[in-house]
């Protein structure tokens, strides 16, 4: 397997998983206005959702990939396909099966993503962290493998 595996499933993939909302806070918003790709979004509960036209995240380039770096990227995008869910104080991560790579993710891997999860996860706010929650929970148990 190679040192990340992201860097052949994600140019392999052509960004379907580009292709959903994105999750934004309110800090990550700000970051990405910065940038000179225009996009849209709508405020929802705590946070932001960044609209994905049909063709793709407006960030995402089908040759070489995402277009931002890893400080650029929103938590949303540096996790998936990982997802979490936040009650009490306690966090749960599920697998998302619409990666279609989902099953080649391996425990390295997804321990890494908990780990950066976790860190970046400091600088969100209590509603923030439900909002996200909330996302999550709408999807069915057999589009989520809870880790």
């Amino acid at each position: 397997m190679p040192k990340n595996i992201f860097d052949i499933i994600c140019k392999t993939c052509g960004g379907k998983c580009c292709k959903y909302y994105i999750f934004l806070t309110e800090k990550e918003l700000r970051r990405l206005l910065k940038t000179a790709v225009k996009f849209k979004y709508k405020k929802q509960g705590a946070g932001f959702l960044m609209d994905t036209p049909a063709r793709g995240c407006d960030f995402l380039d089908h040759k070489t990939g995402c277009r931002l770096n890893s400080r650029q990227k929103s938590l949303d995008c540096k996790l998936f396909p990982l997802a979490f869910t936040y009650k009490n104080k306690t966090l749960d991560f599920y697998l998302l099966k619409a990666c279609p790579f989902w099953k080649k993710i391996d425990r390295q891997c997804i321990d890494k993503i908990k780990a950066i999860t976790r860190r970046e996860l400091k600088s969100w706010t209590e509603k923030e962290k439900i909002t996200y929650s909330k996302l999550i929970a709408d999807y069915t148990k057999k589009e989520l493998l809870k880790l």
